[in-house]
Protein backbone atom coordinates (compact mmCIF):
# COMPACT_ATOMS: atom_id res chain seq x y z
CA UNK A 1 0.00 0.00 0.00
CA UNK A 2 2.86 2.52 1.05
CA UNK A 3 4.85 1.73 -2.12
CA UNK A 4 1.71 2.21 -4.18
CA UNK A 5 1.11 5.59 -2.41
CA UNK A 6 4.88 6.57 -2.86
CA UNK A 7 4.43 5.64 -6.75
CA UNK A 8 1.58 7.99 -7.15
CA UNK A 9 3.50 10.84 -5.30
CA UNK A 10 6.33 10.08 -7.38
CA UNK A 11 4.16 9.93 -10.73
CA UNK A 12 2.06 13.61 -9.37
CA UNK A 13 5.37 15.20 -9.23
CA UNK A 14 6.97 14.19 -12.30
CA UNK A 15 3.94 15.56 -14.03
CA UNK A 16 3.51 18.93 -12.24
CA UNK A 17 7.08 19.57 -13.17
CA UNK A 18 6.64 18.64 -16.57
CA UNK A 19 3.71 20.97 -16.70
CA UNK A 20 6.56 23.35 -16.17
CA UNK A 21 9.21 22.73 -18.21
CA UNK A 22 8.20 25.36 -21.10
CA UNK A 23 7.36 28.17 -18.61
CA UNK A 24 11.15 27.55 -17.01
CA UNK A 25 12.61 27.71 -20.66
CA UNK A 26 10.46 31.07 -21.64
CA UNK A 27 11.80 32.33 -18.61
CA UNK A 28 15.25 32.25 -19.67
CA UNK A 29 14.65 33.73 -22.70
CA UNK A 30 13.07 36.28 -21.23
CA UNK A 31 16.30 36.55 -19.00
CA UNK A 32 18.59 36.72 -22.22
CA UNK A 33 15.99 39.66 -23.66
CA UNK A 34 16.11 41.60 -20.38
CA UNK A 35 19.59 42.03 -20.06
CA UNK A 36 20.03 43.53 -23.74
CA UNK A 37 19.83 47.43 -22.85
CA UNK A 38 22.47 46.81 -20.97
CA UNK A 39 24.70 45.67 -23.90
CA UNK A 40 26.66 49.09 -24.45
CA UNK A 41 28.03 48.68 -20.99
CA UNK A 42 28.69 45.17 -21.15
CA UNK A 43 30.28 44.99 -24.60
CA UNK A 44 33.71 44.08 -22.92
CA UNK A 45 32.31 41.77 -20.56
CA UNK A 46 31.13 38.76 -22.83
CA UNK A 47 30.68 36.06 -19.94
CA UNK A 48 27.86 38.04 -18.69
CA UNK A 49 25.66 37.37 -22.23
CA UNK A 50 27.23 33.73 -22.08
CA UNK A 51 25.75 32.86 -19.26
CA UNK A 52 22.61 33.68 -20.21
CA UNK A 53 22.98 31.95 -23.64
CA UNK A 54 24.12 29.05 -21.26
CA UNK A 55 21.24 28.93 -19.53
CA UNK A 56 18.52 28.73 -22.41
CA UNK A 57 21.09 25.69 -23.52
CA UNK A 58 20.33 23.31 -20.71
CA UNK A 59 16.40 24.47 -20.38
CA UNK A 60 16.60 23.88 -24.08
CA UNK A 61 17.99 20.45 -23.03
CA UNK A 62 15.61 19.85 -20.29
CA UNK A 63 12.69 20.74 -22.45
CA UNK A 64 13.17 17.91 -24.29
CA UNK A 65 15.23 15.40 -22.46
CA UNK A 66 11.65 13.54 -21.58
CA UNK A 67 11.63 12.25 -25.41
CA UNK A 68 14.12 9.25 -25.19
CA UNK A 69 14.03 8.64 -28.23
CA UNK A 70 16.22 12.22 -28.96
CA UNK A 71 17.62 12.52 -25.53
CA UNK A 72 21.02 11.24 -26.72
CA UNK A 73 21.22 13.85 -30.03
CA UNK A 74 19.96 16.74 -27.70
CA UNK A 75 22.71 15.80 -25.17
CA UNK A 76 25.46 15.66 -27.59
CA UNK A 77 24.21 19.02 -29.39
CA UNK A 78 23.78 20.82 -26.06
CA UNK A 79 27.56 19.79 -25.37
CA UNK A 80 28.93 20.51 -28.17
CA UNK A 81 26.56 24.31 -27.80
CA UNK A 82 27.84 24.59 -24.46
CA UNK A 83 31.41 24.31 -25.81
CA UNK A 84 31.00 26.85 -28.38
CA UNK A 85 29.70 29.29 -25.93
CA UNK A 86 32.67 28.92 -23.37
CA UNK A 87 34.76 29.71 -26.60
CA UNK A 88 33.08 32.55 -27.63
CA UNK A 89 33.36 33.88 -23.73
CA UNK A 90 36.90 33.28 -23.33
CA UNK A 91 37.40 35.63 -26.29
CA UNK A 92 38.59 32.88 -28.67
CA UNK A 93 38.97 33.57 -32.76
CA UNK A 94 40.49 30.04 -33.86
CA UNK A 95 39.34 27.77 -36.78
CA UNK A 96 36.83 26.08 -34.13
CA UNK A 97 34.68 28.59 -33.37
CA UNK A 98 32.78 28.87 -36.52
CA UNK A 99 32.39 24.57 -36.99
CA UNK A 100 30.86 24.80 -33.16
CA UNK A 101 29.16 28.27 -34.20
CA UNK A 102 27.05 26.00 -36.32
CA UNK A 103 26.62 23.35 -34.09
CA UNK A 104 25.15 25.66 -31.24
CA UNK A 105 22.64 27.26 -34.41
CA UNK A 106 21.93 23.68 -35.01
CA UNK A 107 20.96 22.60 -31.63
CA UNK A 108 18.82 25.69 -31.17
CA UNK A 109 17.10 25.13 -34.36
CA UNK A 110 16.60 21.48 -33.19
CA UNK A 111 14.94 22.77 -29.94
CA UNK A 112 12.86 24.40 -31.68
CA UNK A 113 11.67 21.62 -33.74
CA UNK A 114 10.66 19.66 -31.34
CA UNK A 115 9.05 22.63 -29.24
CA UNK A 116 7.01 23.13 -31.98
CA UNK A 117 5.88 19.97 -32.54
CA UNK A 118 4.83 19.60 -28.82
CA UNK A 119 2.62 22.46 -29.26
CA UNK A 120 0.93 21.85 -32.32
CA UNK A 121 0.40 18.17 -31.35
CA UNK A 122 -1.07 19.07 -28.29
CA UNK A 123 -4.67 17.78 -27.28
CA UNK A 124 -5.48 20.66 -25.54
CA UNK A 125 -4.56 24.48 -24.92
CA UNK A 126 -3.31 24.98 -21.17
CA UNK A 127 -0.80 27.37 -19.62
CA UNK A 128 2.06 25.71 -20.71
CA UNK A 129 1.05 25.17 -24.27
CA UNK A 130 1.11 28.60 -24.32
CA UNK A 131 4.26 29.03 -22.71
CA UNK A 132 6.07 26.60 -24.98
CA UNK A 133 4.40 29.07 -28.37
CA UNK A 134 5.73 31.99 -27.24
CA UNK A 135 8.80 30.18 -26.04
CA UNK A 136 9.31 28.38 -29.62
CA UNK A 137 8.78 31.98 -31.17
CA UNK A 138 11.24 33.87 -28.96
CA UNK A 139 13.61 31.05 -29.98
CA UNK A 140 13.47 31.53 -33.73
CA UNK A 141 14.24 35.51 -33.03
CA UNK A 142 17.27 33.94 -31.02
CA UNK A 143 18.09 31.74 -33.67
CA UNK A 144 18.38 34.46 -36.30
CA UNK A 145 20.35 36.36 -34.66
CA UNK A 146 22.74 34.03 -34.22
CA UNK A 147 22.61 33.42 -38.16
CA UNK A 148 23.16 37.08 -38.15
CA UNK A 149 26.02 37.08 -36.55
CA UNK A 150 27.37 33.91 -38.04
CA UNK A 151 26.66 35.43 -41.51
CA UNK A 152 28.37 38.60 -40.64
CA UNK A 153 31.42 36.90 -39.59
CA UNK A 154 31.84 35.07 -42.31
CA UNK A 155 31.34 37.87 -44.53
CA UNK A 156 32.02 41.45 -42.33
CA UNK A 157 29.84 44.13 -43.30
CA UNK A 158 26.48 42.30 -44.51
CA UNK A 159 25.06 44.54 -41.63
CA UNK A 160 25.99 47.70 -40.60
CA UNK A 161 24.35 50.29 -38.39
CA UNK A 162 23.31 53.62 -40.17
CA UNK A 163 23.38 55.25 -36.91
CA UNK A 164 27.26 55.06 -35.77
CA UNK A 165 29.24 54.77 -39.11
CA UNK A 166 31.96 52.15 -38.74
CA UNK A 167 30.91 50.79 -35.61
CA UNK A 168 30.87 47.31 -35.08
CA UNK A 169 28.10 45.16 -34.34
CA UNK A 170 28.06 42.81 -31.08
CA UNK A 171 26.08 40.08 -30.43
CA UNK A 172 23.24 41.82 -28.47
CA UNK A 173 22.66 44.07 -31.93
CA UNK A 174 22.16 41.19 -34.07
CA UNK A 175 19.43 39.75 -31.64
CA UNK A 176 18.12 42.90 -31.95
CA UNK A 177 18.47 43.75 -35.24
CA UNK A 178 16.67 40.03 -35.45
CA UNK A 179 13.79 40.77 -33.30
CA UNK A 180 12.86 43.97 -34.68
CA UNK A 181 12.69 41.86 -38.15
CA UNK A 182 10.91 39.11 -36.72
CA UNK A 183 8.40 41.64 -35.59
CA UNK A 184 8.23 43.34 -38.17
CA UNK A 185 8.75 46.79 -36.55
CA UNK A 186 11.71 47.52 -39.24
CA UNK A 187 13.22 50.90 -37.04
CA UNK A 188 15.81 50.69 -40.10
CA UNK A 189 18.84 51.11 -37.86
CA UNK A 190 20.67 48.08 -39.12
CA UNK A 191 20.82 47.96 -43.16
CA UNK A 192 21.70 44.35 -44.26
CA UNK A 193 23.72 44.13 -47.27
CA UNK A 194 24.61 41.03 -49.76
CA UNK A 195 22.85 37.70 -49.41
CA UNK A 196 22.39 37.67 -45.98
CA UNK A 197 18.89 39.80 -46.81
CA UNK A 198 17.64 36.34 -48.16
CA UNK A 199 17.71 35.70 -44.00
CA UNK A 200 16.22 38.72 -43.16
CA UNK A 201 13.16 38.45 -46.14
CA UNK A 202 12.60 34.72 -44.63
CA UNK A 203 12.28 35.51 -40.89
CA UNK A 204 10.28 38.80 -42.03
CA UNK A 205 7.96 35.91 -43.43
CA UNK A 206 7.73 33.76 -40.30
CA UNK A 207 7.26 36.50 -38.47
CA UNK A 208 3.70 37.93 -40.11
CA UNK A 209 2.54 33.77 -40.62
CA UNK A 210 3.68 32.00 -36.95
CA UNK A 211 1.07 34.35 -35.20
CA UNK A 212 -1.99 33.60 -37.62
CA UNK A 213 -1.09 29.77 -38.03
CA UNK A 214 -0.71 29.41 -34.20
CA UNK A 215 -3.73 31.36 -33.12
CA UNK A 216 -5.53 29.21 -36.03
CA UNK A 217 -4.29 26.12 -33.94
CA UNK A 218 -4.71 27.25 -30.65
CA UNK A 219 -8.29 27.81 -31.68
CA UNK A 220 -8.92 24.42 -33.15
CA UNK A 221 -7.56 22.85 -30.07
CA UNK A 222 -9.87 25.07 -27.96
CA UNK A 223 -13.14 24.31 -29.86
CA UNK A 224 -13.81 21.24 -28.38
CA UNK A 225 -14.01 22.51 -24.74
CA UNK A 226 -16.08 25.82 -26.08
CA UNK A 227 -18.85 22.58 -27.73
CA UNK A 228 -19.03 20.76 -24.44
Amino acid sequence: MSTAIVIQNSSENKRRTSLHRFGILLASQVALIAVHPWGDALKDRPGWFGMFAMAIFLAGLYQVAEHKKIRRVATVLCGLAVIANILAMSGYKGPLLIPTTMLSMIFVAFVTAVLLQSVISSQKVTSDTLYGAVAAYLFIGILWGMAYSFVDTLAPGSLHMTAAAGGRLVWTDYIFFSFVTLTTIGYGDVVAVGGIRGLVMLEGIIGAMYPAILIGRLLTLYRPSREE
